[in-house]
Parts: structure tokens; C-alpha cells; sequence
């Protein structure tokens, strides 16, 4: 499994309701699509429309992580094909 740590913003004019520990939202990192399990911090019960905050990204195929995948690279997440937030990527935190 991939871990990342980065800074999230999610579009409060887009996405109307916060978010759970566990959040599966799609990224585009240029090679395609791939979903990641977003982890709030210990002391954070939920992620606000119009929130930034820092997390920690799950990804489980490196394959799919294309050329994009760099600390200081700014992805989209979306739902469906909805763009609702965007992460940037501060810290790789394991490969495997």
C-alpha cells in the first residue's frame, strides 16, 4: 500500500456535506484515474466543505500513481466525474 501525507482542500461550492475517516474519493494523476482512502487525523471527527487541513492518502496500486506522483504536485479528486477538492502532496510516507 501507497501512503501519502497531504494538504486537502475540499470545494465548499461544489460539495455540500463534510466527510468521515475513510473517505474514497477518485484522483487523477495523469495515467488514469484510481481511488484512494483518505485518513483524518486522530483528533479530527470530519472534513468541512470549504475545509484545508492535512491527511494522510491510502493508494494500493503504484501503477496508477503515473508521472504526477511528486512531492509538491497538486492533484483533483472528484466524484463521478465531479471535481469537489484538490490535495497536495507534502510528504511519501511508504511505497509498498
Amino acid at each position: 500500500m501507497i501512503t501519502i501525507r497531504a494538504k486537502l482542500k475540499l470545494y465548499e461550492n461544489i460539495r455540500k456535506t463534510p466527510f468521515i475517516s475513510g473517505y474514497r474519493p477518485t484522483f487523477d494523476f495523469g495515467k488514469g484515474l484510481t481511488s484512494g482512502r483518505v485518513l483524518l487525523p486522530n483528533n479530527k471527527e470530519f472534513f468541512l466543505p470549504g475545509e484545508e487541513g492535512e491527511v494522510e492518502i491510502n493508494f494500493l496500486f503504484k501503477e496508477f500513481l503515473g508521472n504526477k506522483f511528486n512531492v509538491g504536485e497538486n492533484i483533483i479528486f472528484t466524484e463521478g466525474t465531479i471535481p469537489v477538492g484538490e490535495i497536495e502532496i507534502v510528504k511519501i510516507l511508504s511505497l509498498e
